[in-house]
Formats: C-alpha cells, structure tokens, sequence
C-alpha cells in the first residue's frame, strides 16, 4: 500500500510578480465575502474596493468599518488556509476612477471585460480590475483605456463576479516572469511526461465474459 505523508506545514513564498485586485462592490455581503476568500487564496498583494457605476453596494466609510473588519479576518483564515506568508492589504470602497489612479503607470494595468485583447507583456507588478454585475458601463472601460488600462479576457464564458475575482492571477501569467515561468512550466511538464511513463496497463478479470482495462502505477 501507498501512505502519502503530507510533512509538516510551511509557509509559501510570495509569488514573483505583484498582483493588486481592484474589485468593484458586488450585491450581498455572500458573494464579497467569496471574493476576498478566493483572491486572497490564489496568491493577490492587495484587494482594492471600487464603487463603479453598476454597484449595488455603496456603503459609507463609516457603515463598512465593521464589514471591514469581518473581510480582513477572511483574508487572514484564507491566507492560513493556502499556507501564505503574508496577508493582503484591504482598502475601503471608493470610486472607481479614484481607485485606478492609485495604479502606478509602470504597472501592467488590465481592466477584465468581455471582447479583450491579448494581455501586454512586460512588468513585475499588475493591476486587475474586475466590474460588479452586469459589468462595467461602456464609458467607463473607454476612461480607463484612455488612461492607459488594457481591456482583456477572462476567456470565452461569461463568470460570476465574485469567480472572477479568483482568476485575476491566471489573466497575468507570463507577465514579468519570463524564463523563469517558461522554465518551471517545462519542469512540470516533464515530471508529468515521467508519471505518465510509469504508468501500465492491467488486465483485470471481472468475471467470465468481461474485463476492463485499469491504469496501476508500477512500485519504484
């Protein structure tokens, strides 16, 4: 028999490159509170909240102070959970316009939106906005392109929002790692090309007129 031993838990190391999440409030406290759980899970710095012009929630500063804190608490079970080094840093609600500015102009800056183009290379540090439901207006993805932000996809089907927010990490792959990425994806690949290599196929009798064909893992 095989026992698989877990050994014991340790932090992750940050990933190379800085993702910064601007999430524009969704409706129900359910689905931002998924939001947070997941884009703290897969590895975001930051998580901004934005006010866009679709947001149902447009709580004052005052009112989301306890909400607040309840988001940073998940933030912190998140980051257990996955076994992070560092918590990410929470910002209030604002408008989304004030929010984008804070972006730093030598950061990637990508605006989630459907008919994107290709994500542009370069950079170790990106910027993802992500719309509430319905997504954002037209005239606000034409003030962000003005502003230098890049339009791009999520892929083909249309996600929930609260989905989208733990994708953003997946629109920046490649962004700022260069070789470095190319390197490990081929390393993966390798080990899989092993694994499957080491794979064999059993006949196993299932009775007098039937057998099926079972994948079993040679002992090494």
């Amino acid at each position: 028999p095989l026992v698989c031993d877990a050994g014991p838990r340790r932090a992750v190391p940050g990933p190379a490159q800085r993702v910064v999440l601007i999430y524009c409030m969704p409706k129900g406290n359910a689905k931002l509170d998924l939001a947070v759980r997941g884009a703290t899970e897969v590895g975001v710095a930051a998580i901004h909240l934005a006010v866009s012009r679709r947001s149902v929630a447009r709580p004052t500063a005052e009112a989301f102070l306890k909400r607040l804190d309840r988001l940073e608490r998940i933030a912190q079970e998140a980051s257990r959970q996955s076994g992070r080094a560092a918590v990410p840093d929470l910002l209030p609600p604002a408008p989304l316009a004030e929010v984008a500015a804070r972006a730093p102009s030598s950061a990637r800056r990508l605006v989630c939106a459907p008919g994107g183009g290709a994500i542009p290379p370069g950079g170790d540090e990106a910027w993802v906005v992500v719309g509430p439901e319905g997504g954002l207006s037209d005239d606000e993805l034409r003030a962000l392109e003005a502003a230098g932000w890049s339009r791009v996809s999520l892929g083909e089907t249309i996600l929930r929002t609260e989905t989208a927010a733990t994708q953003v990490r997946d629109v920046t792959v490649g962004i700022g790692v260069g070789a470095e990425h190319d390197e490990q994806a081929g390393a993966a690949a390798h080990r899989i090309g092993e694994d499957i290599a080491g794979l064999r196929v059993e006949s196993i009798d299932v009775g007098q007129d039937h057998q099926i064909e079972a994948a079993g893992r040679r002992a090494r």
